[in-house]
């Protein structure tokens, strides 16, 4: 058995090493004391590492063709880093995700919006991005026609 699990997870992308022992951010807070962990409760990733070691994986979101993306579907696609958590084999969980994405945003690339339960990431157009972020695009190896490359929005993510 321990030879077919082997055998699965060769082929999945390296892990992100980490030292935090918790690294689950809740969507919905429930009381008043989980606003006091919050630093316990945050991705590892921040925003200084991910300019070196993420460049990737920013690449591959800010040239996936959508103009908005939800949590799940960049968790989905493993348009982010992964990152491994402790009591669980799942790398990329939509809590990360939105994580993640709020640093993207911090970058200058875009920004967060709300809908209902739906966390999205909004892509700025090109034309209205700071000299840092356009900087930080040619850092990442990506040009203005694949930023402003927009596919067509699937069906599950139009509504």
């Amino acid at each position: 058995m321990d030879y077919f699990i082997a055998q699965k997870f060769a082929l999945m992308p390296p892990e992100e090493n980490t030292n935090v022992q918790q690294c689950s951010t809740p969507l919905r807070q429930t009381s008043s004391a989980s606003t006091d962990n919050d630093k316990e409760n945050t991705c590892p990733l921040s925003v200084e590492s991910l300019e070196s070691t993420a460049g990737k994986n920013i690449k591959s979101l800010l040239c996936a063709g959508l103009s908005e993306m939800p949590a799940s579907y960049v968790a989905q696609r493993h348009l982010m880093p992964a990152v491994k958590t402790p009591g669980s084999q799942n790398r990329y969980k939509t809590e990360m995700a939105v994580d993640y994405l709020h640093k993207v945003a911090d970058l200058g690339f875009g920004s967060i919006e709300r809908r209902g339960r739906s966390v999205i990431f909004a892509k700025r157009r090109f034309e209205d991005l700071k000299d840092t972020a356009r900087n930080l695009l040619t850092k990442f190896n990506v040009n203005e026609p694949d930023y402003k490359r927009v596919k067509m929005i699937p069906d599950d993510l139009s509504q």
